[in-house]
């Protein structure tokens, strides 16, 4: 077999059980594991209901940072 599993971390016990589970099932199938991450703006990036989100560089860059440590971590990991 061939194809993909794809799994997403966000550094909670569920992510890395369910990462655990997805690199076996990958071994299993022959697969390659793909491991995702995402972060969410929070609402106060949002100015005033002006649609455009207004993101200071240092938050993205943060919020990017800890999205990256799950990934990192997970990988890690199995």
């Amino acid at each position: 077999m061939s194809g993909r599993i794809v799994v997403g971390v966000d550094g909670s016990e569920e992510a890395r059980l369910a990462t655990h589970w997805a690199a076996r099932e990958a071994r299993l199938r022959g697969a390659k594991l793909e491991l995702v991450s995402a972060w969410e703006l929070p609402s106060s990036a949002y100015g005033y209901g002006m649609g455009d989100a207004l993101i200071p560089s240092q938050l993205a860059e943060d919020l990017a940072k800890v999205s990256e440590d799950h990934l990192r971590g997970a990988l890690e990991d199995v």
